[in-house]
């Protein structure tokens, strides 16, 4: 079990994903094995969960998330009922499938329980993560009252205790709610600080979709060349290791940041933004292909602003 696990997750780092979900399948039944066994003879209870977290990892990094909310549900239905810990870890995974997936109520839901149990396990860190998972269902319900007062919360108890993920996350949302509330400068200050703390932390993918708040927050201000300036500079990052021809040009931007960065280009008539068009058209056919029915279609469409957007995009195209 755990030879198939590392194996497994050797090939994620490689995003070998096939081999990756073969090695899984493999672990599975070892571990299952394992979990009967004295500890003495190498038994373990938590080789299956391991396995299943890998698995999770997998569909994440792929962005399937109808994959991706069923990996979760399956871990949680095996994970023993005394690991509370992973379990508040896999209703903050659940519930942001859920919203990739427009499914609100649901992540509301989630919201709720995973609340509950980071309050029953009073650990400042987990009790941060749960509150900006609470301003995440809110952003996306439009709620910026909701979204402020979770945020503000995230934002006190991850200063507490130096968690730094969760400040950062928290002033990206502070930021965003003083962004559409027209307060310019404070927008500036909690997006500038939680950019700077992402790229301490070593996450490019935060780092620049903050940094495409950022490019928003100077279009809003009538500042066009710095609005353009920034959001060059985010897709000229965005790029990562790829080659100009790449069939996937900016890997490290989520379709949010391309669509700010194309409402900014496209003003000026700069030859990115057609390109950004398309982009965003095919990422959005590859998330509406996934999903089973009409319903599930609708539901994406509207739930997730940027694909809301981004569809609203592709048919004026084609009006056109």
């Amino acid at each position: 079990a755990l030879a198939h696990g590392e194996l497994a997750w050797l090939a994620v780092m490689r995003k070998a994903f096939d081999a990756a979900e073969r090695h899984i399948a493999l672990g599975l039944p070892w571990a299952r094995e394992a979990a009967v066994q004295p500890w003495r003879e190498g038994g373990s209870v938590g080789y299956e969960h391991q396995l299943r977290i890998i698995g999770i990892e997998v569909v994440l990094q792929q962005e399937r998330w109808p994959a991706t909310r069923a990996a979760v549900v399956e871990a949680l239905e095996s994970l023993p009922p005394t690991r509370r810990r992973e379990r508040l870890s896999l209703l903050l995974l659940r519930l942001h499938s859920e919203l990739a997936l427009g499914e609100i109520e649901p992540a509301r839901r989630t919201a709720e329980e995973a609340t509950a149990s980071a309050d029953s396990l009073d650990i400042v860190r987990l009790r941060a993560d749960v509150a900006n998972a609470v301003a995440d269902v809110a952003h996306a319900e439009g709620d910026l009252h909701v979204q402020e007062r979770a945020a503000g919360l995230a934002a006190e108890l991850a200063q507490g205790v130096a968690h730094a993920v969760a400040l950062a996350q928290a002033r990206t949302h502070l930021g965003s709610v003083s962004l559409a509330r027209g307060e310019s400068e404070r927008a500036r200050v909690l997006l500038g600080d939680a950019r700077r703390q992402f790229e301490e932390q070593g996450m490019p993918h935060q780092a620049l979709d903050t940094g495409s708040l950022l490019a928003e927050l100077e279009r809003v201000a009538g500042h066009r060349s710095a609005s353009v300036e920034a959001a060059l500079a985010v897709l000229a990052a965005g790029r990562g290791d790829v080659g100009d021809d790449a069939t996937e040009p900016w890997p490290l931007l989520g379709a949010a940041a391309l669509l700010r960065c194309r409402a900014i280009l496209v003003e000026e008539g700069h030859a990115h933004a057609d390109t950004l068009r398309q982009v965003l058209e095919r990422r959005l056919q590859q998330q509406l292909a996934q999903l089973p029915d009409a319903g599930a279609r609708q539901r994406l469409l509207d739930g997730v602003p940027h694909w809301r957007e981004a569809a609203a995009l592709s048919n004026r195209r084609q009006s056109g």
